[in-house]
């Protein structure tokens, strides 16, 4: 067989086994979304355990800044929780959670010193 043929088939393999686990996570964090958003809108979500005084607010705070301080006050959350939680405070609440969630996943990448990622995604 034609090396460069096996070297293309190769590159394929892998191109398309990263294609594969991106629709995974894709598939995971669209589902983890849709049940808090469930839970939201039904009242069973209730991670927050300090109340956050009626004065402070996220809005118009980067993402990355309101996620380190909801991470700080209610350690350790996945993604979509983080989103939900930003949204619920006022950050950016007026996007598309998918938009969010893909702008707080590319800063922790950008940030990957300050943030750490544990064994179960949170």
């Amino acid at each position: 067989m034609d090396p460069l043929k096996l070297l293309r088939d190769k590159a394929r393999q892998t191109r398309d086994r990263a294609i594969y686990n991106a629709r995974a996570e894709y598939r995971e964090t669209m589902r983890q979304l849709s049940t808090l958003c469930r839970q939201l809108s039904a009242g069973e979500y209730t991670r927050l355990g300090n109340p956050m005084p009626t004065d402070f607010s996220l809005k118009g705070m980067p993402v990355v800044r309101a996620a380190a301080i909801i991470l700080e006050q209610l350690q350790p959350l996945t993604i979509p929780e983080i989103v939900c939680e930003m949204q619920k405070r006022g950050c950016r609440s007026l996007d598309d959670p998918i938009r969010v969630s893909k702008a707080l996943r590319g800063s922790f990448r950008y940030h990957r010193k300050r943030f750490s990622h544990a064994a179960d995604g949170r």
